[in-house]
């Protein structure tokens, strides 16, 4: 590809967006089309509360007699 073509290229891909972009507002105008609107921010949920006791899968309770 040469210069002017990938100019057509990104020209042609830029109107078909701003076509896309027009039409989802004038069916839900300042509505859900808008990108980035229809989808909550993640939050990262606190983690559970640790007791004293080490985590079950740690093996820290194991008892290593008659291990050589």
């Amino acid at each position: 590809m040469n210069d002017q073509e990938i100019e057509r290229l990104a020209a042609l891909v830029a109107d078909a967006l701003l076509r896309q972009r027009a039409a989802t507002d004038a069916v839900d105008p300042g509505g859900a089309g808008r990108a980035g609107q229809w989808l909550p921010i993640p939050v990262r949920p606190e983690p559970p509360a640790r007791g004293a006791e080490p985590p079950v899968w740690s093996g820290a309770a194991q008892r290593l007699e008659g291990v050589d």
